[in-house]
């Protein structure tokens, strides 16, 4: 979210729907990867236990080429 339209809810509204989406669809799960600096800068993993995800403990390793 842009700086000025945070804390109204708007992310809130979002990831609703997505889940919404997901759910009509049949989906099994919604996974969520979040970067350090998400973390760092936005405390994201909190937030999303907040809206009822868990933690699954996986890490994620990438190359970059």
């Amino acid at each position: 979210m842009l700086p000025d339209h945070r804390r109204r809810g708007g992310a809130r509204s979002l990831v609703a729907a997505a889940l919404a989406w997901c759910r009509e669809r049949e989906c099994a799960d919604v996974e969520i990867v979040i970067t350090p600096e998400g973390e760092a800068r936005h405390s994201l993993g909190a937030w999303y236990l907040s809206l009822g995800f868990t933690d699954s403990g996986r890490r994620i390793f990438q190359q970059v080429l």
